[in-house]
């Protein structure tokens, strides 16, 4: 079964959600686009016969209780790039090896596919500004992977 899942990480949002300095770890307008697009997954998926299920928390408490309602062996995820969510997704890793669930990583925090960037712009081995990342990668390295194709309609779990 597969239960698609995006999880508003309380770190990040609502309330409680500021920095050091009290400033709002997620500003309005990112926070309007960010839901702006965890709603189109939703009415894409919605279309496919498949329904989004959206929590808020830290992810590392919602996914194992996910995992155990459903008994689920795999949580299947985007891998993340920065420190602070590194530390998390290696709590999220650790919470769901107590449930019996493995994490499994996909990289998607660029166009290209993490293999096809040129030495030097991939993960870890790049900080600082874009724009010196950009020119590393740009006409440098392989062209961009054809995409996946969709699910069909009916390959995902109907709502309920």
């Amino acid at each position: 079964t597969v239960v698609p899942l995006f999880v508003f990480d309380s770190r990040w949002f609502g309330p409680g959600a500021v920095d050091e300095f009290g400033a709002a770890r997620t500003g309005k307008h990112r926070a309007r686009f960010i839901l702006e697009a965890v709603e189109d997954l939703r009415q894409g998926l919605l279309r496919l016969g498949a329904e989004l299920v959206v929590a808020c928390g830290r992810p590392e408490v919602v996914l194992p209780a996910v995992c155990s309602a459903v008994d689920a062996q795999e949580v299947i995820c985007q891998a993340e790039a920065c420190y602070e969510e590194k530390t998390i997704e290696k709590a999220v890793h650790k919470s769901c090896a107590r449930v019996g669930a493995a994490l499994t990583l996909i990289w998607g925090g660029t166009l290209h596919h993490i293999d096809d960037l040129p030495k030097g712009a991939g993960v870890g081995e790049h900080r600082g500004a874009f724009t010196p990342w950009r020119t590393k990668v740009e006409g440098k390295g392989k062209p961009v992977r054809p995409e996946h194709p969709a699910p069909r309609k009916g390959a995902l779990p109907a709502p309920g």
